[in-house]
């Protein structure tokens, strides 16, 4: 009874994928309100760009289902990935629908090639159809990451321009001006530069520093507009107590390069063990082992 169970699965589940991809060729096809232009978007890498028409599909036919709640969760996380400027909310639910598809469509071919009408075949497809639909939330959440250390890396020196600047009797807006001329190429500066441009447009400073904490999501960031806002609001002298920030900053950072060298000895004894211990082992005892061999014969 399993057996026939899990064998009309498989079968249904074969003729779904290979529907909804024939649905998607033709209306492809047929479908000329689908568009390809994409004003004031970064270009996207080569092989999106080949699948880009296969994203708009399912873009056009299920975006229009997405709760504005979720869309505005989606575009916070692009805003802290760095991403807003990529892809928009709607066309990350889309690539997602477009990967389930094609992890559908893939696992159902291989796992039918492989162990033919057989239960497997449902574990396999669940298995890719999984992997299909959380990678693109995966990479988005890398590149957060990998955002956020750079942003962390070159903070400090950020904070040390604007303090010294601060100190010399100029104001925080010439500060962070100078900081776009003169500080190093990284995304820190792409942020200040909109900061800036934010400024320049028309917003007050308080606006912009806020819309550049929370499009950051960096903690921080936030602790920096905290004390920026904080010394406005009280006439507080700015100088001094980013002096002590900078400080502060200074000595995590160093605590932290303490904490990963204390590290690298725990995360080096596993690959030791693995691969260096075991070679070494058998260098020393092949010579041994193969002279009592030979006094035996």
């Amino acid at each position: 009874m399993n057996s026939s169970v899990y064998l009309y699965s498989a079968i249904i589940l074969a003729f779904g994928s290979l529907s909804v991809f024939l649905f998607y060729i033709f209306k492809l096809l047929a479908n000329a309100k689908i568009n390809k232009f994409r004003p004031n978007m970064d270009p996207l890498p080569p092989l999106l760009k080949r699948v880009w028409s296969g994203v708009l599909f399912f873009d056009f036919y299920f975006g229009a289902y997405l709760s504005d709640a979720r869309l505005l969760r989606r575009k916070q996380m692009l805003n802290a990935a760095g991403l807003e400027y990529f892809m928009t909310p709607n066309e990350t639910f889309a690539v997602q629908f477009f990967s389930l598809a094609v992890s559908l469509f893939l696992g159902v071919l291989v796992s039918l090639g492989a162990f033919g009408i057989d239960y497997k075949v449902l574990y396999v497809v669940s298995v890719l159809a999984l992997i299909g639909w959380f990678y693109p939330l995966l990479w988005i959440k890398d590149q957060k990451k990998r955002r956020n250390l750079e942003i962390s890396r070159y903070f400090p020196s950020f904070v040390d321009i604007v303090t010294l600047c601060c100190e010399c009797g100029l104001t925080l807006n010439t500060a962070i001006i100078n900081f776009c001329e003169r500080g190093p190429a990284c995304i820190l500066r792409q942020e200040i530069e909109r900061v800036v441009r934010d400024m320049k447009t028309g917003a007050g400073r308080a606006d912009a520093l806020e819309k550049f904490a929370s499009r950051t999501g960096n903690l921080d960031i936030k602790r920096f507009v905290g004390i920026v806002l904080q010394c406005d609001k009280l006439g507080v002298p700015l100088g001094p107590t980013l002096r002590k920030f900078s400080e502060q900053k200074r000595t995590e950072r160093f605590q932290r390069a303490e904490k990963l060298a204390m590290e690298a000895p725990m995360k080096m004894i596993a690959p030791l063990i693995m691969f260096i211990f075991p070679i070494t082992f058998i260098i020393i005892a092949f010579p041994i082992v193969l002279t009592i061999l030979m006094n035996f014969k």
